[in-house]
C-alpha cells in the first residue's frame, strides 16, 4: 500500500494527521464521525470485491443478531488504495475494556462474549459450500474436512520453509488433523467469524457485546464449534486476562455446547492457518511451530 496515496485519502475525507482507531491485518480503522468510520485496507481490492462485502454485511445484518455487525455505506478505489464507509458501532474493544472491568461487570463481559460467539452461527448466509467466504480466491469444498485439510495443507505448502530446523515433520501434524475431523463426524454448515478475538468485540459500558467486527478473509462456511473455541483459546496471552477469566470463559462455553476436542482440533487448524500471518516478532511463528511439532508426536 502506497503511504503516500494513503495520505492523500485521508486528506480527502479530512483525516489528515488523525491516529488510526484500531489496526488489524487487513485494514486500518478511523473516526469520521460519531455514525461512519473509514476503513483504509492494506491491499488493492476491486471493486467487484468490495461489492460483495458490501452485500454479505448486508445478508449478515438481516440476522437480526443482539450486537450491531458492520454495515457499509460507501466505498471506492482511489491512487490503488481501497477503502469502505461504515456505520460506527458503539462501544470499546473487549481487548481493552478487560484493563479495566472488574466485578459482575467483567463477568458480564466475558459472558457476553461466549454467547456473542456462539450466536454468529445464527446470522445466516446464502453460501452453501463449505469454505471462504470473502478470501479471494477462495478454497471451498463440499465437505467440512475437506476445505480444513485444503486450507491447512495449502498453508503448509506456503510456509513450509518457516519451519525448517523448528518441526521435523509437518506432515504427520497434517494427518493428525486429518484424524481429529474424522472423528468429528458431520458438520452443519454455519456461518463463522473465524477471527473472534477481543480486539473484534466491542463491548459497552456494562459489559454487554454490543458489536462483533472484521468479518474478513478467516470468514467461513463452516463449523459453529470453531468461533466458540477461538472464544476459549484466543484469552491466552493476554496480559488483562486471568486464570480466573479463562476457566470462566471455557465453562460457559461448554455449556453452550463446545465439544472439548474441538478445541485441540482448531488450536491445530489455526496453527497451520496463522503460518504466514504478519508479525511484528517472532511470537506467533514460535506458537505455529510448537503446536504442529506437538501434533505430529515430536
Amino acid at each position: 500500500m502506497a503511504q503516500a496515496a494513503v495520505t492523500r485519502l485521508l486528506a480527502d475525507f479530512g483525516l489528515a494527521d488523525r491516529p488510526p482507531l484500531g489496526s488489524g491485518q487487513e485494514a486500518d480503522i478511523y473516526g469520521l464521525d460519531d455514525q461512519r468510520v473509514l476503513r483504509v485496507y492494506r491491499r488493492p481490492m476491486d471493486a467487484a470485491h468490495l461489492t460483495r462485502m458490501a452485500g454479505f454485511y448486508g445478508d449478515i445484518e438481516r440476522g437480526a443478531a443482539a450486537f450491531a455487525t458492520p454495515s457499509v455505506l460507501d466505498w471506492g478505489v482511489r491512487d490503488v488504495v481501497s477503502f469502505s464507509v461504515e456505520r460506527r458501532i458503539g462501544g470499546v474493544s473487549l481487548a481493552g475494556a478487560l484493563g479495566r472491568l472488574e466485578g459482575e461487570f467483567r463477568l458480564r463481559a466475558l459472558r457476553s462474549d461466549v454467547e456473542a460467539a456462539a450466536a454468529i452461527a445464527g446470522l445466516g448466509h446464502p453460501q452453501r459450500a463449505f469454505g471462504e467466504v470473502l478470501t479471494e480466491p477462495p478454497i471451498r469444498a463440499g465437505a467440512w474436512a475437506g476445505f480444513i485439510l485444503a486450507r491447512a495443507g495449502a498453508e503448509l505448502e506456503r510456509h513450509r520453509g518457516l519451519l525448517d530446523g523448528r518441526v521435523d515433520q509437518p506432515d504427520r501434524a497434517l494427518e493428525a488433523l486429518g484424524a481429529m475431523l474424522a472423528a468429528q463426524g458431520a458438520v452443519e454448515p454455519r456461518l463463522v467469524h473465524g477471527d473472534f478475538y477481543p480486539e473484534n468485540v466491542l463491548v459497552g459500558e456494562s459489559g454487554e457485546v454490543t458489536g462483533v467486527i472484521d468479518f474478513g478473509g478467516l470468514t467461513l462456511i463452516g463449523d459453529a464449534q470453531l468461533d466458540l473455541a477461538c472464544a476459549v483459546f484466543f484469552l491466552t496471552g493476554m496480559a488483562s486476562v486471568t486464570a480466573d477469566d479463562r476457566k470462566f470463559v471455557l465453562d460457559h462455553a461448554l455449556g453452550l455446547g463446545l465439544n472439548p476436542r474441538s478445541l485441540a482440533l482448531y488450536r491445530l487448524y489455526y496453527a497451520f492457518r496463522f503460518l504466514g500471518a504478519p508479525r511484528e516478532n517472532d511470537g506467533l511463528l514460535r506458537w505455529c511451530a510448537a503446536t504442529i511439532e506437538a501434533a505430529g508426536g515430536g
